[in-house]
C-alpha cells in the first residue's frame, strides 16, 4: 500500500468526519467535531494535524491543538495537544508518523489529555510524565462558612473582562463562546474567575473547571462553587485533582481510566491547564 501524510486543512473536514471522526464517536455532534479545524486562538502559521492517506482515501489522523498560553509575567508558553489519534488497523505499523512532527518539538509544552491505555507506555518511552491521574469532584457543602463570605458575584462576560488583569483576560477571550464563564469577588477586591462547561455525574448536572486563577481556590472554592451553581444549577464541581488544594470541603477525588501526560522543559504540572486543550473544544 503507498500512503502520504498531509497536514489538515478546513477543506478536510467533510471527509475526514465521514471516513474517521464519525465512525470513532458519533455522539459527538458534528458542529462539535468541526472545532479541530476551527480552533478560535489558533494562529495561521501551526498545523492542525497530519491525515494519513492512502489514494484518495483518509484512514489515519491526529490533531494538533496549538495555543499559547498567557503568563502573569506578559510572557507566552506554547502548547500542542495531540487529539484524536486515530488509524485504520490495516495502517497501524504508520501510525507513529502522524504524531512524529509532534514529538519532535522541543520547544513546546506537548499534552496528551485523553490517552489510550495501549499507547501510555509508549509515550512514557518517549519521555512524557504523568500529567494528572484524578479527578477532584467538590460537592455542595451548604453550611460551611466561606473565607470569602458575601462575596460579588459576576456573570456578565463583557464585565468579568473588565476585572481581569491582561493576561488572564486573554485566557477568557480565547475560550469566549466555548465554556461559560463566572468571576467571584471579595470585599478587599480580590477575584477568582473560573471558565467551565456542563456535563453530568452520576445523573448530577456537574460544573467541569478548565481554567480557575491560580492561587485563589483554597480561599475561593466555597464562594466559586456557590456562585457557579446558581449560574447554571450544577450540584458539582470538578476540575483536575493538580489544581485543587490539599483540604476543602465537600472534596473526593476519581481516578481517570488513564493518566493524562505532558512533556515540558518550561512548566510544571500544575501550571497546565484543561484550557487550551480538547478538553474544551470537544466538551470532553
Amino acid at each position: 500500500m503507498v500512503t502520504r501524510l498531509e497536514p489538515v486543512s478546513p477543506a478536510h473536514f467533510p471527509a475526514l468526519y465521514e471516513a474517521l471522526l464519525g465512525p470513532l464517536n458519533n455522539r459527538i455532534p458534528v458542529p462539535v467535531w468541526r472545532r479541530l479545524v476551527d480552533q478560535p486562538w489558533r494562529r495561521d502559521e501551526e498545523s492542525m494535524g497530519q491525515l494519513l492517506i492512502d489514494g484518495e482515501r483518509l484512514v489515519g489522523f491526529a490533531g494538533y491543538v496549538h495555543a499559547r498560553l498567557p503568563r502573569p509575567d506578559g510572557s507566552d508558553e506554547p502548547l500542542l495537544n495531540v487529539t484524536t489519534w486515530v488509524v485504520e488497523p490495516a495502517y497501524g505499523n504508520q501510525a507513529l508518523s502522524l504524531i512524529m512532527p509532534a514529538l519532535q518539538r522541543r520547544d513546546v509544552t506537548i499534552t496528551n489529555m485523553t490517552p489510550l491505555r495501549s499507547v501510555h507506555e509508549m509515550f512514557a518511552r518517549l519521555g512524557f510524565s504523568e500529567l494528572e491521574s484524578r479527578t477532584c469532584v467538590l460537592r455542595p457543602a451548604p453550611f460551611s462558612r466561606s473565607p470569602w463570605g458575601r462575596a460579588e458575584t459576576v456573570t456578565r462576560f463583557e464585565d468579568i473582562l473588565t476585572e481581569l488583569p491582561p493576561w488572564e483576560r486573554r485566557v477568557a477571550e480565547s475560550h469566549r463562546t466555548l465554556a461559560r464563564h463566572v468571576l467571584v469577588r471579595e470585599s478587599g477586591g480580590e477575584h477568582c474567575y473560573a471558565m467551565y462547561t456542563l456535563g453530568r455525574r452520576r445523573r448530577l448536572r456537574s460544573a467541569r473547571v478548565h481554567w480557575v486563577t491560580p492561587g485563589t481556590l483554597a480561599s475561593a472554592s466555597l464562594a466559586l462553587r456557590r456562585a457557579i451553581a446558581r449560574d447554571s444549577g450544577a450540584l458539582l464541581t470538578e476540575m483536575d485533582a493538580r489544581l485543587a488544594p490539599a483540604e476543602l470541603p465537600g472534596m473526593m477525588f476519581i481516578a481517570l481510566p488513564v493518566p493524562r501526560l505532558f512533556r515540558s522543559s518550561a512548566l510544571s504540572a500544575e501550571e497546565v491547564p484543561s484550557a487550551f486543550s480538547e478538553l474544551v473544544l470537544l466538551d470532553l
